[in-house]
Parts: C-alpha cells; sequence; structure tokens
C-alpha cells in the first residue's frame, strides 16, 4: 500500500506460506495477519519461506535456498551509482584540460618547444593511461558477467557447478530446478551426470567483486548466496548422487526388460537367432564339391541312419 508521505507498507493479506521481511542485515521473519511493515531502502522481502525452503521432489527432500527473495530499492535511489559517477565526471575533466595544454602548444609553435613542454606532454600521457585504465577495467568487468551470470537467477554465480551440457549455473537455483526437473535450464538437454563444482569460477567472481567494479548491493546479494550454499551444499549433493544412482539403476533395468522382450520365443523360450537367407545362400556357394556329394548319398537320412 502506498501512504499519503509516498511512502510503501507491506501488508500479508492471509497468504498460505506466509510473507517474510527483514531489515538490512537482518534474519527474515513472518508478518502477521494484523501486522504492517514500512518498507525501508535495504529491506528483504520473501514470499513462501524465510531464508531456506524444503523442496519436495520424488528424491528425498532436501534444503534449498528460497528462490522468491527480492531487496527492497527505491526508484531514486542513485547510492549506487554515486561513485561512479564522480569517477565518469572527472575524467572528461582531465581529457579538456589535456587538449587545451595541447592546443596552447600548437600555438606556441616549435620555436618554443624545451623541457616544460615536453613534461607537459608527459603529463598528457599518463592522463590519458589512467583514463584508459579505469574504462578497460570496467568493460572487462562487464564482458565477463556476460559469461559469469546465472541464468536462472540472472546475478553473479555463487557456488557455481556445471551440467553435462557445459552450462554453469548458482549450486542453490540448480538445487531448485534438478528437483523438479532433469534437465538443463537453458538448453534443456537431459542431465547426464552429478553437477561438477567449479571453485575456479567462484573465485573469479569474488576476485571482480572485491575490486569495487560492482554496486554494494550486489556484492552483498552474492555473498548471501554464497553462504546459503555453503551450508546446504554438501546434503544438496548427496542428494544428487543417489538420485543418479537411481536414474542409472532403472535405466539398466528398463535396458535389460528390452532385450528380454526382444530375444524372447512367444512361449516365453528364448529363439535362437535365424541366420538371414542371404547369407546361407553365401555359404553354399563356397562349400566344397564334396559336400553336396555327402548329402545327396546320404538321402535327407537322419543322424541314426548315417550311423
Amino acid at each position: 500500500m502506498i501512504q499519503p508521505d509516498g511512502g510503501l507498507v507491506l501488508r500479508d493479506l492471509n497468504s498460505t506460506n506466509g510473507t517474510y521481511v527483514a531489515r538490512e542485515g537482518d534474519f527474515l521473519r513472518r508478518l502477521r495477519q494484523d501486522e504492517s511493515w514500512e518498507l525501508r531502502r535495504g529491506d528483504l522481502i520473501g514470499f513462501g519461506g524465510p531464508e531456506t525452503i524444503v523442496a519436495r521432489s520424488e528424491t528425498p527432500d532436501i534444503t534449498v535456498a528460497n528462490p522468491f527473495l527480492f531487496r527492497y530499492t527505491p526508484l531514486d535511489d542513485d547510492t549506487d551509482s554515486g561513485d561512479d559517477s564522480v569517477v565518469e565526471a572527472k575524467l572528461p575533466l582531465a581529457g579538456q584540460h589535456a587538449r587545451a595544454r595541447k592546443h596552447s602548444e600548437m600555438e606556441r609553435g616549435d620555436q618554443d618547444m624545451d623541457c616544460e613542454e615536453a613534461s607537459t606532454s608527459s603529463g598528457d600521457k599518463d592522463a590519458k593511461k589512467a583514463k584508459t585504465g579505469v574504462t578497460t577495467a570496467k568493460d572487462v568487468a562487464q564482458l565477463l558477467s556476460n559469461h559469469l551470470t546465472c541464468s536462472i537467477c540472472h546475478d553473479w554465480l555463487a557456488g557455481a557447478h556445471t551440467l553435462s551440457c557445459g552450462h554453469m549455473f548458482c549450486g542453490i537455483c540448480l538445487a531448485s530446478w534438478l528437483s523438479q526437473k532433469q534437465t538443463c535450464p537453458e538448453c534443456r538437454k537431459p542431465n547426464a551426470s552429478v553437477p561438477v563444482r567449479c571453485r575456479g569460477v567462484d573465485n573469479t567472481v569474488s576476485d571482480i567483486l572485491n575490486h569495487n567494479l560492482v554496486s554494494p548491493n550486489t556484492k552483498r546479494e552474492r555473498r548471501r548466496k554464497q553462504l546459503a550454499w555453503d551450508e546446504v551444499g554438501a546434503g544438496v549433493v548427496e542428494s544428487w548422487t543417489q538420485a543418479m544412482a537411481q536414474r542409472r539403476q532403472q535405466a539398466m533395468s528398463n535396458a535389460q526388460q528390452h532385450l528380454s522382450n526382444l530375444t524372447a520365443a512367444p512361449g516365453g523360450v528364448a529363439a535362437p537367432m535365424a541366420m538371414p537367407v542371404a547369407q546361407q545362400h553365401r555359404a553354399g556357394e563356397h562349400a566344397p564339391v564334396g559336400h553336396f556329394t555327402r548329402r545327396a548319398n546320404q538321402g535327407g537320412a537322419g543322424p541314426a541312419a548315417r550311423r
């Protein structure tokens, strides 16, 4: 609900699984039906449960992170972009000063070139290098975010795991997905093995976030997901291993049953594999002449007559 002063108030309208809220840095708690919660910047909101929920599937129940957690940020919040705007504002100003000094040197001509002009030119180059360095760092971080982002939560990878198809996802997000479907969330290919942990990817993401190239809220959210995975990761991997063993056992049983159905005779006795007619014909072509003579002399008699 919107208050007269423009603030927002959150209430739970008799929902089944409840609405959970918390101030920044606190643990989530469930809202009472008659309670109103005034939203502030940084508040954490959860639907259907607190930080973790129980995922029910054919395999034993596992505890996973709540995928419906949100952080409240007002539309007029410029806190995260304030530092970047200050840094970016200084760079064009330095470029303007450099261009002004270069223009004055050109007007002065070649007659006044001395050590002071050489020093000024060196200062211009240093300013350009500094500007290029800052821009490159942000560009690299933006480029890496395209490859190190989970396609389920659309955030930096935390507890990264790779499926058999090669796509990577957060451990918490993947646990919630695989509890319902055994396919890749991105390419929809069946998962053929237990997801593999990618610690190198986690270390790379941590290095990027520690260099202050992203907002503080992004760093806090990624840290929260990493701690959640560290808490439940061992149990999730064990459930993945058990589920994969059951799937393989079921596949082997189905294959054996299918093979039995193909090789069994109508009466239930295994039928011999008949030699194709063409193969019998080729075998007859290469048989010795004496072989046909003996068969003709025997006149088709049985084994007792031949003896």
